[in-house]
């Protein structure tokens, strides 16, 4: 899929939390988009000559409009400038980009499919997994592991809880790394919840966040004897 520029408009604008937007872009030009989950596009903003990576976090079915999870930066050039939008604006980006995607050697295989990312690295993971249930009907097991700062930065939980009920084989664990007293789930890093909930055998593995969170998850694999081939990265950074 070759890149090519759009221009889109603001149709939905939601505040998630203190920190995190969700925003619905609808196509203008052109009005269709062919990308593979966990691909990102690059945005151009006026703050900055420098395009922003920011992960498309809807599925590829919805062709028509892409959505973004941002997380809000205080003093961010391209994050400010994304919270400052209003229904109606309209911005330009260059899309798709990246190669942090499920191959379809992979998709074709049973094995189980394991999610790791923290913070905002959430975004592509959250469009693999609704492209592989709801797209592609996919019954092998799937487990994300979702790591936060605070219980209060939690969004989506809901989401979560309908796709867990509407399909079996999907499974999530939370941990949050700075919990109240009254958090009773995964407490510490995302590698902690991993050493308590186990790692199913043959599994492979595709992880979104900071470079050094994913340094940890995969030291934490490898030492449990997953091999390099099975670990997929993509590294967010500020």
């Amino acid at each position: 899929m070759a890149i090519s520029q759009y221009t889109a408009r603001l149709s939905e604008k939601t505040q998630l939390n203190e920190t995190y937007i969700f925003l619905r872009f609808e196509l203008l030009s052109p009005d269709r988009i062919d990308f593979s989950a966990g691909q990102y596009l690059l945005l151009n903003t006026p703050t900055t000559p420098q395009k922003r990576q920011y992960s498309i976090v809807s599925a590829p079915r919805l062709d028509h409009a892409i959505e973004l999870l941002v997380e809000v930066i205080p003093n961010g050039q391209a994050s400010g400038y994304l919270n400052s939008l209003a229904i109606g604006d309209e911005v330009t980006f260059y899309a798709p980009a990246g190669e942090f995607f499920i191959k379809p050697e992979v998709i074709q295989s049973d094995e189980p499919l394991v999610f790791i990312g923290t913070g905002s690295g959430l975004a592509p993971l959250r469009a693999m997994i609704l492209d592989l249930l709801r797209t592609k009907e996919c019954k092998r097991p799937i487990r994300l592991y979702w790591g936060m700062r605070h219980a209060k930065d939690l969004f989506w939980l809901e989401a979560f809880e309908e796709l867990k009920s509407n399909f079996p084989n999907f499974s999530y664990h939370i941990t949050i790394s700075q919990p109240e007293e009254e958090w009773t789930l995964c407490k510490g890093h995302v590698t902690n919840c991993l050493s308590l909930h186990g790692i199913p055998e043959n599994a492979s593995y595709y992880i979104c966040g900071s470079p050094h969170m994913i340094e940890d998850v995969m030291k934490v694999l490898t030492s449990l004897g997953v091999d390099a081939a099975h670990q997929h990265h993509e590294k967010f950074t500020v």
